[in-house]
């Protein structure tokens, strides 16, 4: 009898931990979707944000400036390229974690030159949104960061 109740604890631990192994599976692959999602939904909001920024620097005139910060952590092998158009976009191309997330938005207001900028680490994380008098709206690294 003390054997036979040995094996069904045996038995039951096996199962149990053959359903935790499972479950801690499934957990790890979520956490991994949600962390892709997030940092989607970041650069998405930067993106629209930048859009916005773009808009208004444009209203505001020749010699209106402002300055962006990237509203996310970049580790050493990430970067972010910023363009702006002069098909009226603002494009967002983000690597992070290994990962490419790209989003386009489309600008309200006229843009003569196209400029681009790409910030690689923690250090670069400004930007300058300005209004130059004869080249319209540009973006620059900000200076000093």
């Amino acid at each position: 009898m003390k054997a036979q109740l040995s094996i069904d604890f045996i038995f039951a631990m096996t199962l149990l931990l053959i359903f935790s192994l499972g479950l801690m599976s499934f957990a790890f692959e979520e956490k991994e979707e949600v962390e892709t999602l997030n940092h989607a939904a970041k650069v998405r909001v930067f993106a629209i944000s930048l859009r916005d920024m773009i808009n208004k620097v444009y209203a505001m005139g020749p010699g209106f400036a402002v300055v962006k910060d990237i509203p996310f952590t970049l580790g050493s092998k990430d970067n972010v390229t910023i363009t702006v158009s002069t098909e009226r976009k603002v494009t967002v191309v983000a690597y992070i974690e290994g990962k490419k997330y790209t989003v386009t938005e489309t600008l309200q207001v006229p843009i003569f030159e196209n400029t681009s900028v790409i910030i690689e680490n923690e250090t670069t994380k400004k930007i300058v949104i300005k209004y130059e008098d004869g080249r319209g709206v540009i973006l620059e690294r900000a200076n000093g960061n």
